[in-house]
């Protein structure tokens, strides 16, 4: 045991007896090949973007921590400033907006400054061991298999035109009857002709995906006049081609294996680790396969 592990025994040994208010309590030690970690209390706060980290966030951000540096990830506290000053410089922010926004999230500059450190190593350490993982190529082949099991189909299309016909130049001639004895192309001007999907209309427009184009699908009293709605154009629904779609299937496919991968790396996490909690129920937190 070194001399860190057995101070670290030393300090669990005491919080008992130390009163609640004077101690920031240790909750959960880790031993790890890189080194004893001790995780306090204070640890379990909300990150920079305001939302409360649990504590097996954090535990698992500090496994990862430990993890890139087994891989020689390492990122420096001034490659962390240097981000900082990137951030500054892209939102026009001096050096002191960026500490008061620190300190609205609670962190001092020098904690912040760390808080990023540590969320960079995350990053990279993923970057290498989930997102390069094999499992996460996609070939053509393997998408155009997944294609052919369940072919994606377009939604059916409508383009509508609306115009407006003022009742002052209708008159009193019934609106249908106004519609049949005028030359609809030349005689109303239609607004700017909009699409809809299929799934996009009412309930109670659905008489549309019954009409063909040129076809007057509503007609509607508006103050001062009537509101008419032509259907100009509508593509059926068909099944879309494999090159249309295959950046999709592969982005849907990724999705699906990342959550195997992580859930891999998780296990893995944990299996590099022994663990000793201060509260028997915190246990229970190493027992989920999800990662953060």
């Amino acid at each position: 045991m070194n001399r860190l592990s057995r101070i670290i025994l030393g300090l669990l040994v005491l919080v008992p007896l130390c009163p609640a208010k004077l101690i920031n309590e240790i909750v959960v030690v880790i031993y790890h090949e890189m080194g004893t970690v001790a995780i306090l209390a204070s640890d379990v706060r909300p990150g920079l973007d305001g939302r409360m980290q649990t504590l097996r966030e954090v535990v698992l951000n500090k496994l990862m921590e430990l993890d890139a540096l087994y891989h020689k990830i390492i990122v420096t506290s001034e490659q962390a400033e240097r981000y900082i000053e990137n951030i500054q410089k892209q939102n026009r922010l001096s050096k002191r907006a960026v500490e008061d926004l620190f300190r609205e999230a609670g962190y001092s500059y020098a904690q912040a400054l760390e808080y990023l450190r540590a969320r960079q190593m995350i990053e990279q350490v993923v970057e290498f061991r989930v997102k390069s993982d094999k499992r996460m190529i996609i070939s053509r082949e393997q998408a155009q298999e997944r294609y052919q099991q369940n072919p994606p189909q377009s939604e059916a299309v409508y383009t509508l035109a609306i115009a407006f016909v003022a009742d002052d130049v209708r008159g009193s001639t019934p609106i249908d009857t106004y519609i049949k004895n005028i030359n609809l192309d030349k005689d109303i001007p239609f607004d700017e002709p909009f699409d809809l999907k299929e799934s996009e209309i009412a309930d109670d427009r659905k008489i549309v995906t019954t009409c063909q184009p040129g076809d007057i699908v509503f007609t509607e009293p508006v103050e001062g006049g009537i509101e008419i709605t032509r259907l100009i154009a509508k593509k059926a629904a068909a099944v879309v081609p494999f090159d249309d779609c295959f950046q999709e299937i592969v982005t849907k496919m990724r999705q699906e294996r990342l959550k195997q991968v992580f859930d891999d790396y998780y296990k893995l996490l944990i299996a590099q680790a022994t663990f000793r909690f201060t509260h028997k129920e915190d246990v229970s937190i190493l027992e989920s396969s999800e990662m953060i």
